[in-house]
């Protein structure tokens, strides 16, 4: 049986009237309406086997899209937190032989309104963010699996980000001070390049990552919108919604071609926090990419910030392992990763993340699907490295080292505060050698990116030419042979005409000789006939004599009866 759920017993009389969902995400997607769910999939048991319930941890979440209505699923079933995909009976799966199960912190099936992934998934970490603590909230999956619809929504089911707004805005302005202020950023990765969505005037301009003077990772130039209400935060969404990327896929017409990254940050005097919403691009492989537009490139790069995504999240994986050395991460070699330095190595909050694992039923994507719940498992076994809070600053959640730089009463010429300043120096420093040297790489690296699309092109074209010349080839060939056919038949008429004409000529050899034998005939008739003229009219001459008396003959004829009557 098909998408199975199970649930527990206080869940199955749950109101499973609410499809908006699917009827949400098949509008977004252009496709087609979705078939109604059957049973309703969202569950909030535990399993302490494979999930910590520590702050640390990555709470990662499982999100399925109902499927569309001409769309064909693969067979998979929920158990409580856990997804099983039996072995599948298609070409369009790879080959496995037993069940593959993944367990999640909570599962989000096609029944979970808006209203509750936000409760689930945003709401327990506002006390963070709050509190002065950095928090990441990001969408991860293959293409038209529902990530926009998760992270926006639509204008009767708003997603995560503008049901945050809308309760963390109104508390923070009611309680600021003067010191207290709000700000917005909107920016996207499209091509590995970092774009200002909320500078329209310099929108083609590429952003660069760098250090501040406390020594956090921060986007050069980028634009801080002041939030003073909630309509200048629904403008600060309504303005980066319409610059953003947009291209086309195998899956969906309207696909998200880059990834976005939303982020609010709460400044409180000199301390500040981060709270980011992350709206990934879809993750399809580049064999399904259409070449045209750069779909390619765009591709090529999406994978490789995903493959560095990874790289990170198994880096961290390892950390979190009982006795692990600190390992090196490699935030650096993607734009996305690189954004959030706090979070792989938070040195100045602490940090908190949440994953929203979006998922597609449908058969073709199978294996897009499960490479993206096998990431996901690793995903939920990372911890994140906290850093230690001083007591007195717990509140504000502020290292120590930031408030001995902050902090006005400490003596600049102490060593304590000299060799802060050195080290965030030389930090500074160091990162920026960093910067340049990973823009030199990722210069070269575009450059052979550039070329392997160059190369790819040609390739491209080639097997078109040759496909052509095939093609071309098979044509000619086709009328070279009835070029052949024609000609033996040409062949085949000739011989029948010049047997025809044979036989021609024997007849009119013959018909030359009945025509002598003929003219022969006629001359002897013409003789015939002279001689014949002669003849008469020498016998004309002789009864001329007679011919005189005639008529003599005749009145004594005539005169004959009147005699004899006499």
């Amino acid at each position: 049986m098909k998408n199975q759920v199970r649930q527990p017993r206080e869940n199955q009389n749950k109101d499973i009237n609410d499809l908006s969902f699917a009827s949400d995400v098949a509008s977004l997607s252009s496709k087609s309406q979705l078939k109604s769910p059957k049973t309703p999939t969202d569950t909030n048991s535990q399993n302490p086997e494979t999930n910590n319930n520590s702050d640390d941890k990555i709470k990662v979440y499982l999100r399925v899209r109902p499927p569309l209505q001409d769309e064909e699923s693969f067979d998979f079933s929920i158990e409580g937190k856990t997804i099983i995909i039996p072995p599948q009976k298609t070409a369009n799966s790879s080959f496995f032989i037993d069940n593959k199960t993944f367990t999640f912190r909570s599962i989000l099936g096609a029944h979970c309104k808006q209203s509750q992934v936000y409760q689930k998934v945003a709401e327990p970490l506002i006390k963070d963010f709050l509190a002065g603590n950095d928090v990441l909230i990001f969408c991860y999956g293959n293409t038209n699996a529902g990530k926009t619809y998760t992270v926006m929504g639509t204008d009767e089911n708003p997603g995560i980000l503008p049901r945050l707004l809308e309760r963390v805005v109104p508390e923070i302005l009611s309680q600021a001070t003067q010191t207290t202020q709000l700000f917005a950023t909107f920016n996207e990765i499209y091509n590995e390049r970092i774009i200002d969505l909320l500078n329209v005037d310099k929108m083609k301009d590429t952003l660069t990552i760098g250090i501040n003077n406390l020594g956090d990772t921060e986007i050069k130039g980028c634009t801080e919108f002041a939030i003073k209400s909630m309509e200048d935060a629904t403008k600060v969404i309504e303005l980066g919604l319409e610059g953003r990327h947009r291209g086309c896929t195998e899956f969906n017409e309207d696909s998200s071609r880059s990834h976005t990254v939303f982020r609010l940050k709460l400044v409180n005097g000199k301390n500040y926090s981060w709270f980011s919403v992350v709206d990934l691009a879809g993750s399809e492989r580049v064999s399904v990419i259409n070449s045209e537009q750069g779909s390619f490139r765009e591709a090529c790069n999406i994978n490789k910030s995903m493959l560095v995504l990874g790289k990170c999240i198994r880096s961290l994986r390892e950390q979190s392992t009982p006795g692990s050395q600190k390992i090196p991460i490699p935030y650096r070699e993607s734009k996305l990763t690189h954004i959030f330095k706090n979070l792989f190595e938070p040195t100045k909050r602490q940090a908190r993340a949440a994953m929203i694992i979006n998922i597609s039923p449908c058969i073709q994507q199978i294996n897009d699907t499960l490479f993206a719940l096998q990431f996901a498992a690793k995903a939920s076994e990372c911890s994140i490295r906290q850093v230690s809070i001083d007591a007195n600053s717990a509140n504000g959640g502020s290292p120590t080292g930031i408030n001995l730089l902050m902090d006005d009463h400490i003596d600049p010429d102490s060593p304590e505060y000299i060799e802060r300043s050195m080290r965030v120096q030389v930090q500074k420093e160091m990162e920026e050698y960093l910067l340049k040297a990973q823009m030199q790489y990722e210069h070269q690296l575009q450059l052979m990116t550039q070329k392997t699309c160059e190369v790819a092109k040609v390739r491209t074209e080639s097997q078109c030419s040759f496909r052509t010349v095939d093609v071309e080839l098979e044509r000619l060939k086709g009328i070279l042979d009835e070029t052949n056919n024609e000609n033996n038949n040409l062949l085949m008429e000739i011989d029948n005409l010049e047997k025809e004409e044979k036989e021609s000529m024997k007849r009119a050899d013959s018909a030359n000789e009945e025509s002598k034998r003929i003219l022969n005939e006629v001359n002897l008739l013409k003789k015939t006939l002279e001689m014949m003229a002669n003849d008469s009219d020498q016998c004309d001459k002789k009864s001329k004599p007679s011919k005189d008396k005639m008529p003599n003959a005749f009145e004594e004829i005539y005169k004959l009866p009147e005699q004899i009557m006499i």
